[in-house]
């Protein structure tokens, strides 16, 4: 059901989510006093997984872009 409702897509990442790359995460990390209730869970794709983990969807933003800033002239 929370598949079908995001649509096969990862919200943090965009890619699309197969039975394969998909792992739950929580919304709000419990590190950062997220719930651990149905309500604070969202699929993702394995590979962003390892930053929703220990991340806030702003703290992945920032992270990104100066990810970015720093190597993006390098990989176009």
């Amino acid at each position: 059901q929370l598949l079908e409702s995001q649509k096969y897509v990862c919200p943090v990442s965009g890619r699309v989510l197969t039975p394969q790359n998909t792992v739950a995460e929580h919304r709000i990390p419990l590190r950062k006093n997220g719930k651990h209730e149905l309500s604070n869970i969202i699929l993702v794709d394995q590979d962003a997984a390892k930053l929703k983990r220990y991340m806030t969807d702003e703290e992945i933003v920032r992270l990104a872009a100066d990810i970015i800033n720093a190597l993006g002239k390098e990989y176009g």
